[in-house]
């Protein structure tokens, strides 16, 4: 799977200590940044814990084909 952004794509997340998490392989984001700053203060809470948090959630493998381009 391919996740893209188009032009100047952000990503910020929503209420989680993450901003985002993936659980499965093959998967590939392009063209966007990952900004851990969600509020307007400028405080170590202001930011997310994990910008791109990355886990297999079932026994197995680990997880494999991961790109971040």
């Amino acid at each position: 799977m391919v996740i893209r952004g188009a032009g100047a794509s952000v990503v910020n997340g929503g209420g989680s200590l993450r901003a985002i998490e993936i659980n499965h392989s093959f998967i590939e984001l392009h063209d966007f940044v990952v900004d851990g700053h969600f509020t307007a203060a400028e405080t170590e809470g202001s930011y997310r814990d994990k910008l791109i948090y990355m886990m297999c959630n079932t026994p197995g493998p680990a997880l494999s084909g991961l790109r971040l381009i």
